[in-house]
């Protein structure tokens, strides 16, 4: 019997990279694609009693895997200073890890994704 056990997140079915898919582990992927998508947000969604409302959100295709990464404002300041471009456009065919970060959003313990960064750029 094997010791590893399955996070619910990670067999949801959904199209979004969620933070347990990583599994406590770095992952570089190769970006296909940034673009502005309507993304349904939760919170606003159970305020307007379950009929959905979207918010306009970044997100990163990678080339590999159909899911995406919605990008809050953290990810998309990392992206730009680790790529040397805010411009999206400049972004395809780049590399960028993946870092899962455990705490606490939205009320719940979760695993986040950020985008590493390069210390030594900051130093």
């Amino acid at each position: 019997m094997s010791d590893t056990k399955t996070h619910w997140r990670t067999i949801a079915g959904k199209k979004n990279l969620v933070g347990e898919l990583l599994q406590d582990k770095e992952c570089t992927m190769t970006i296909k694609e940034t673009k502005s998508e309507d993304v349904i947000n939760i919170k606003k969604t159970k305020q307007n009693k379950g009929e959905p409302v979207y918010d306009k959100k970044g997100v990163v295709y990678f080339i590999g895997t159909d899911m995406k990464l919605v990008l809050n404002i953290v990810n998309f300041k990392t992206i730009t200073a680790e790529l040397g471009s805010p411009y999206i456009e400049d972004w395809v065919g780049k590399k960028i890890t993946l870092v899962p970060l455990k705490g606490k959003w939205f009320g719940e313990n979760q695993t986040a994704i950020r985008i590493k960064a390069d210390i030594k750029k900051y130093v």
